[in-house]
């Protein structure tokens, strides 16, 4: 990002020059001549943050909450059941796709295979070829959802019991009201004040 995102890092503070960390020669093959800014760094660490953010947030929000009370919270929020379904199906389908990999890999150690003992160019290279049979499993199964979604006449219909039903409790409606207020209260802050856009991060 220091290097290559000048013209965006400009760009967003408004400004021509930017403090320079150091230059690539200009002999070097393909970038020679580039020059590594501290506002560029900052730009980048601010744009990795916010990826982990999203990347980190969603799996905690997945392995701490049951998915079956998620189904039936996403239906109670009037979200159209084809959508909670696939939404649902694809959830029931990691921790399938985990214990495939790891039959995939006892296999092969089975047959003489020391991942622990290879370097990690080899070890891409491993994890490649168990991507093939993964991928072929992973669209037999979804083949065989289609074939028994369609042999019970799957319509989508969101008028169905449910074994265990999701109750919003108090505390439920707290956290609810809680996270508004706090989406309203950011949302203000960044485009009244500029509070977390990037120059505000670089000069506050």
């Amino acid at each position: 990002m220091g290097l290559f995102n000048t013209a965006q890092v400009t760009k967003l503070l408004e400004t021509e020059t930017l403090t320079p960390i150091f230059s690539v020669p200009k002999e070097w093959f393909w970038i020679g001549g580039l020059t590594m800014n501290q506002e560029g760094i900052i730009y980048g660490l601010n744009i990795v943050f916010k990826t982990l953010t999203m990347v980190l947030i969603i799996p905690l929000g997945i392995f701490t909450t049951d998915i079956n009370d998620m189904v039936v919270g996403m239906v109670k929020a009037n979200i159209p059941y084809k959508i909670v379904f696939i939404f649902s199906s694809t959830l029931r389908f990691f921790p399938l796709l985990l214990e495939e990999i790891q039959g995939i890999l006892e296999a092969q150690r089975l047959r003489g295979l020391a991942l622990e003992k290879m370097g990690i160019i080899k070890k891409v290279t491993v994890y490649a070829t168990i991507a093939v049979p993964l991928i072929l499993n992973a669209m037999a199964k979804s083949q065989k959802l289609e074939v028994v979604l369609q042999s019970k006449a799957f319509s989508g219909s969101s008028k169905r019991t449910y074994l265990h039903d999701s109750i919003l409790t108090q505390t439920d409606y707290i956290c609810m009201i809680s996270f508004i207020i706090f989406f309203l209260v950011a949302t203000i802050l960044y485009f009244q004040w500029g509070v977390g856009k990037f120059p505000w991060l670089l000069y506050s």
